[in-house]
């Protein structure tokens, strides 16, 4: 990531990444909560939220929220929206659902999440205006002027910090919104001690996570892309961290690491999840939402 000294172990690879969610997506599928969200990602115990269901969609009403009052032309209904690392396409759906008129595209890697995705979207009846892409964020058509581009947790999937925002940039129009919702170094990795290098190693490591960085270090690389930094939202403290499941890990989590078992996609979740809890409870990690605005018209062959 640019800007962001990377820890000891070798960086994960994009095939390690689709490797990753081909074989760990069912599973996440099947332990998340129902509710018929289909979004695999955090859990954000926000205001009013009651339910595990209400958790994992908490995330989406803050993206559509967005959408709807940020952009400057808030009177189009029509909208074009596309999801960098868009999983089996939960977010998507929502945000079609939330924002009525418009249209998502998803880019994943894993063939196994465009699979699954395509189901789940023929079956909300969705499939006219959510679709797919199998790919990386360089698989987005440039020069197509869409207004929004969201990436929810997989900012940090991606090796090159220069490489995602010219990719965004390229695809929004002039004043798009990009919004990107993930974890981030709270501080830079040369003013961590040894133990918490160690932590943000497994995390990386565990989960395939070459391109976490701080706040500031997107900043700087958005705005090499044209980018306007807005604001970060600090979403931290709706993390439940500690629960039954979350301390089992943690029990096992030192074993599995003692026998080398991070490339086995299982047990990486596992020593992953449990670096990222510890993490968020130490400080060294934060989650939150990171909101840009495409200045001029950078990157654009036929702004509309």
């Amino acid at each position: 990531m640019v800007g962001a000294s990377q820890a000891s172990a070798p960086a994960p690879s994009a095939a390690d990444v689709a490797h990753y969610y081909d074989a760990n997506t069912r599973r996440f599928l099947f332990v998340g909560p129902r509710g018929g969200v289909h979004s695999i990602h955090r859990e954000l115990w926000g205001p009013g939220v009651t339910t595990a269901a209400e958790s994992v969609d908490y995330v989406n009403g803050l993206l559509a929220e967005e959408i709807r009052t940020g952009r400057p032309d808030r009177g189009r209904d029509d909208l074009s929206i596309i999801d960098l690392g868009c999983g089996v396409g939960g977010t998507m759906m929502r945000l079609a659902e939330l924002l009525p008129a418009s249209h998502v595209v998803g880019v994943t890697i894993s063939p196994r999440q465009v699979e699954i995705g395509r189901r789940l979207v023929g079956q909300a009846g969705l499939s006219g205006r959510c679709a797919f892409v199998l790919g990386d964020m360089r698989s987005v058509a440039a020069g197509h002027a869409h207004d929004a581009v969201v990436a929810v947790e997989s900012f940090v999937h991606v090796d090159s910090g220069s490489d995602f925002f010219d990719a965004a940039a390229r695809a929004l129009r002039p004043g798009g919104l990009l919004l990107v919702v993930d974890d981030f170094l709270a501080h830079p990795l040369e003013e961590l001690d040894v133990a918490q290098l160690q932590r943000v190693d497994d995390f990386r490591q565990g989960w395939r996570v070459p391109g976490l960085s701080t706040v500031e270090s997107a900043r700087v690389a958005g705005a090499a892309a044209g980018f306007e930094f807005r604001r970060f939202e600090d979403l931290s403290a709706l993390v439940r961290t500690g629960r039954p499941r979350d301390r089992l890990i943690s029990a096992l989590a030192p074993a599995v690491r003692a026998v080398q078992l991070s490339p086995v996609p299982f047990f990486g979740n596992m020593i992953g999840g449990d670096a990222l809890q510890k993490g968020l409870q130490a400080g060294t990690l934060r989650y939150g939402m990171a909101v840009f605005r495409l200045e001029g018209a950078h990157g654009h062959t036929s702004p509309a």
